[in-house]
């Protein structure tokens, strides 16, 4: 999973504005932190970014529970998706983590 495409993602449905707001109130970082970390220097967000972006897809899917129109569902199950690729993502470092101390 590649922050890049849940941004993108995001974007697309207007769910995010810039990478600036993706920074803050999706990864819960610094409004640089996007473009000047991962994208400038291709880093890795760390479990904790990873989480927090988990936690923030997941209440926003939450918060349009509530809506029965077909395009806001829509939405709803693509936020819940990504949340499942960026817990995929979480899995997987914490796999590999494991395994190099095994």
């Amino acid at each position: 999973m590649q922050l890049q495409n849940v941004y993108l993602q995001l974007k697309s449905m207007n769910l995010c504005k810039s990478k600036y707001q993706f920074s803050s109130e999706f990864l819960g970082m610094s409004k640089s932190y996007y473009s000047s970390v991962i994208l400038a220097r291709n880093e890795q967000p760390s479990i904790s970014v990873l989480s927090t972006l988990e936690y923030a897809l997941k209440w926003l899917a939450a918060l349009l529970n509530s809506k029965e129109h077909l395009a806001v569902l829509s939405v709803r199950d693509k936020l819940l998706w990504l949340a499942e690729q960026v817990r995929f993502s979480i899995n997987e470092f914490c796999k590999n983590r494991v395994q190099k101390v095994i």
